[in-house]
């Protein structure tokens, strides 16, 4: 399905364009930066932007590009999964950064695909050579890797209260979907225990849950990065506003003196901004305009959000 291989390679690369700042800046954000130019990378191999035969002829044309394909998706899984589980968290979760399981996975299936017959380029590689229990094996292996990949994802984020990680969630189970199908007709092919109408039909349901699954799991990254950004623009405005209240009352807070870049966190400097404010109005030393106290208000509800965003992560 072109249309739906298009618009997730699109997808990846408007992350990848979008995060380059969050990754030079953040170790957290370089996973799901990563995640989406490996993503996009695999997704050009599969012809949809450049012929695949113009791919696979500048590696021989014995279609290697499938090979190629299948370690950049993997990856792209994994390191999806490592950027999901890091999302909007000071620790890195080391304990899910299992590489060896990746490489096992990566060995398995490329030693399977050195053993398949191959002709020349083809759209349909496998299906082509579904007689040989090598290909079934060599795809089987990748997906299982796959679906695997994506349990794991949707484990990784279920404990999570966000409303933000649904397309993890969502994305995750259309993928594992897709790959538990292609697995059980492609060793009917190898059987040939249907027709070929039947079993054109059984393939023709991966791209459908497959491909969708990745544009949500990779809008679920998206989603933080604009999240991330429309935060950070609120909490500015908010410190900028209790600052000036700050100012006017002639209050000698060294968190509003110095500033957000040097008084630590944004959180943390709305929070002694408001903590500074509230403090004199209660003790009568400040009084406050009708609009000062909107501006209060707004910047508590703000804070309190923030706070309990950060407890069901």
């Amino acid at each position: 399905m072109v249309t739906l291989q298009t618009v997730a390679f699109a997808v990846l690369c408007l992350v990848a364009v979008l995060r380059v700042g969050s990754a030079r800046s953040n170790p957290h954000a370089r996973m799901s930066w990563l995640a989406s130019v490996v993503g996009a990378l695999a997704l050009l191999t599969l012809g949809s932007v450049i012929p695949l035969g113009v791919l696979d002829g500048a590696l021989g044309g014995t279609n290697l590009i499938y090979l190629v394909q299948n370690l950049l998706a993997t990856t792209a899984f994994w390191l999806v999964l490592q950027a999901a589980a890091s999302q909007e968290s000071e620790d890195t979760p080391h304990s899910r950064r299992r590489y060896w399981v990746l490489g096992v996975i990566l060995v398995a299936f490329s030693v399977a695909f050195l053993f398949i017959d191959r002709g020349p380029t083809s759209p349909t590689f496998i299906h082509d050579n579904v007689d040989q229990l090598a290909a079934v094996l060599c795809a089987s292996i990748y997906l299982a890797g796959i679906g695997g990949i994506s349990l794991q994802l949707m484990l990784a984020v279920r404990r999570r209260r966000l409303v933000a990680y649904w397309p993890f969630v969502v994305g995750g189970a259309l993928a594992i979907v897709a790959c538990i199908n292609e697995i059980v007709w492609l060793f009917i092919a190898h059987a040939h225990a249907v027709d070929a109408r039947t079993q054109a039909l059984g393939y023709a349901l991966f791209d459908p849950f497959f491909y969708l699954g990745v544009i949500l799991i990779v809008a679920g990254i998206l989603s933080f990065t604009v999240r991330k950004w429309n935060r950070e623009t609120q909490m500015t405005l908010a410190i900028r506003q209790l600052s000036r209240i700050t100012q006017r009352a002639g209050l000698t807070s060294a968190t509003a003196e110095d500033g957000p870049a040097t008084g630590g966190p944004q959180l943390s400097v709305a929070y002694d901004l408001l903590i500074s404010i509230h403090d004199e109005t209660v003790a009568g030393r400040v009084q406050l305009t009708a609009r000062e106290r909107r501006v209060l208000s707004r910047a508590e509800a703000l804070v309190t959000r923030e706070l309990g965003m950060a407890e069901a992560r």
